[in-house]
């Protein structure tokens, strides 16, 4: 388990975009004002795509929103610290204490590992000179600022028109209009088994706009509270929490006040088959709105805080989280452990960055958050290309994702289409308030994928599913674990079958057959399966083996069709099960624009005939899809 870093991007509608142009987060406590951090440009000469040429086609609008390494001014709320008493003076004086200090108690947060005190300076201290004042003080175990949390903003997706997909065909995994993520992770092909049922989510970040059409049905509801009747119901220390909680404004209403959440929320649980918007990567989730920000006021440590509190206490699963804090707080890395508890707490994620830096940021670069970085299959062109870390400069980006030892695993976070909370009906769609992009896109995307694995392996520990996550990701860049890509990008169906999905139904020789639909017409649907060339890993799985027995003398064409481009799959047909007849084999070298291996052959009927799908390398990685279909003999090869 290694450490992690957290944060978030965005990427606004045009109406959040004009007002909303700040890069840093910074939470000043000046009538809840924003004030906005350097704002950055990019230098697009030096690009260094795939397709340089097209670099002057990029609208100028969206040079002015490339994320900078982010300013360390203002890195924590003006007029405020956090302190926690040793036990022996938290119990006698307490609050008291503060008495002797020009010190008002503006909030107390009381966690299972000690009681956090929100202070208030009132004498005009400066926070830094406060705080070596506090330390000095044997009676006091920690004192440090109220850090602030940073929402980092992608570049702007502009609205084109042309933008609306075109493409023919059923398989989203080939526009970038369509829901390429999902069907690119396998979720469609788990959804036949579930869809995350019972499995709670919480999503920590801007709030949730709860009465969207796509994500009404899936927000989470306190069952143990009675709505609005100013009393707490089932005594967790929250007033009327029927649907969540604000821990900035410390109330019961956790709406979105920008859109980030709702974008968030979209891709783990949207809605699915009610004919509006989009599919959740867990549909059958449920959604546990925690605002602890807003975009006009403090978003902080204690804020985060309070929410782990309170997502543990309320039976959260899997946290998303798509913020960081510039700085170590020692405040925020014990709350962090006490929330994961040894994995008897929820499993905590947080995205990575959006730097392109090895910088480790709070919380994700703790021990107990799965720290989430950032790939995408394109380019910034919108062309196919083979799946690595985004990063400055490659295929026409000119942001990336952070990287480094503390990377545990990958999601996608380029071009997503999800919710948005303009209204009851918008979305991000690339078309309409642009894509949702960065590693706050990646976050909750892991977290979708997450909740898969927990709902189709029930029982487990936290540790059980934070090894399985990352030992069932698609291996990625060098063979292993490496800096740039961790462990590799998440896989739905290997994370949610394990290696061999069906080996169950395999023969003694580990042949697993496959089915003709009918006498002549062979099955469409095809069948799914992974492979994963990583020696040492406990799900290593070099080649899958079928066989399959055709009615009726006829060509048939075997297709390997393969998921992640720029992986290897290889396959080759036998008469024999000692796979020494061959055939025909496909061997050629897969990208994205030819990630797939095919073979025609002449067969005869009632014959029994032998296919294996296996890798040529160590670390190729991938789900695929085999489909065999036929032709009339009339129409064999020559």
């Amino acid at each position: 388990m290694t450490v992690r870093t957290g944060l978030a991007k965005i990427t606004p509608g045009i109406l959040c975009f004009l007002i909303f142009t700040l890069l840093v987060l910074s939470c000043q406590e000046t009538d809840g004002f924003i004030s906005p951090g350097s704002s950055g440009s990019a230098d697009l000469n030096n690009l260094q795509g795939s397709t340089p040429e097209l670099a002057g086609l990029i609208p100028e609008a969206e040079s002015v929103n490339i994320s900078p390494e982010p300013s360390h001014d203002s890195a924590y709320v003006e007029k405020e610290v956090l302190v926690v008493l040793t036990d022996r003076i938290q119990a006698d004086p307490g609050p008291e204490f503060f008495t002797d200090y020009p010190l008002s108690i503006k909030r107390v947060i009381t966690c299972r590992w000690g009681t956090v005190y929100r202070l208030k300076i009132t004498d005009g201290t400066p926070v830094d000179h406060m705080v070596d004042s506090l330390k000095t003080n044997p009676d006091i175990r920690i004192a440090e600022p109220n850090y602030l949390l940073v929402f980092q903003k992608a570049p702007y997706t502009p609205n084109d028109p042309l933008w609306e997909s075109n493409d023919e065909g059923d398989d989203p995994r080939d526009s970038v209009y369509d829901q390429w993520g999902p069907a690119k992770l396998g979720a469609n092909i788990v959804w036949h088994d579930s869809r995350g049922e019972g499995v709670i989510v919480a999503i920590i970040d801007t709030g949730i706009r709860y009465d969207h059409e796509d994500l009404a049905e899936n927000i989470w509801i306190n069952e143990d509270e009675i709505p609005d009747n100013g009393i707490d119901d089932d005594d967790n220390g929250y007033i009327d929490d029927y649907r969540g909680w604000d821990t900035h404004g410390n109330d019961n209403d956790p709406w979105d006040s920008g859109s980030h959440g709702t974008g968030c929320a979209g891709i783990v649980g949207a809605v699915q088959d009610n004919e509006k918007g989009l599919s959740g990567i867990a549909p059958g989730v449920k959604i546990m709105a925690v605002r602890a920000d807003m975009w006009d006021g403090p978003a902080c440590v204690a804020t985060v805080v309070e929410a782990w509190n309170y997502v543990k206490d309320n039976g959260a699963d899997v946290v998303s989280m798509s913020f960081v804090v510039l700085y170590p707080t020692e405040v925020l890395e014990i709350a962090a452990d006490d929330t994961w508890d040894n994995g008897n707490g929820p499993l905590l994620m947080g995205a990575a960055g959006n730097w392109n830096n090895q910088t480790e940021y709070v919380p994700a670069s703790y021990d107990s958050v799965i720290c989430v970085g950032g790939t995408v299959p394109w380019s910034r062109y919108n062309v196919p290309v083979d799946e690595d870390r985004i990063h400055v400069g490659w295929e026409g980006w000119w942001w990336g994702s952070n990287y480094g030892p503390n990377l545990d695993i990958m999601g996608f976070c380029e071009r997503t289409i999800t919710t948005h909370s303009a209204s009851t009906s918008s979305y991000r769609t690339g078309y309409t308030y642009g894509w949702f992009n960065g590693t706050s896109c990646a976050c909750p995307t892991s977290a979708g994928v997450m909740a898969l694995i927990v709902a189709m392996n029930p029982g487990h520990d936290g540790q059980w599913y934070w090894d399985r996550i990352e030992e069932t990701a698609d291996d990625l860049n060098v063979p292993g674990y490496d800096i740039q890509t961790g462990h590799g990008r998440i896989n739905a169906l290997r994370g949610v079958y394990g290696s061999d999905r069906y080996s169950d139904i395999a023969d003694g020789g580990g042949f697993v057959q496959i089915p003709i639909d009918g006498a002549t017409i062979w099955v469409e649907l095809p069948l799914f399966d992974s492979l994963h060339d990583r020696p040492g890993n406990p799900y290593h799985d070099t080649e899958d083996l079928y066989y399959f027995n055709p009615s009726n003398d006829c060509v048939a064409t075997i297709y390997l069709d393969i998921f992640t481009w720029g992986e290897d799959l290889d396959m080759a047909v036998y008469s024999d099960p000692h796979l020494t007849d061959l055939m025909g084999e496909s061997t050629t070298e897969n990208h994205a624009d030819s990630s797939w291996e095919e073979i025609t052959v002449f067969v005869q009927a009632n014959t029994d005939y032998y296919l294996k799908i296996y890798t040529p390398a160590v670390g190729n990685s991938t789900t695929y899809g085999l489909y065999i279909t036929e032709l009339p003999s009339s129409e064999s090869i020559v």
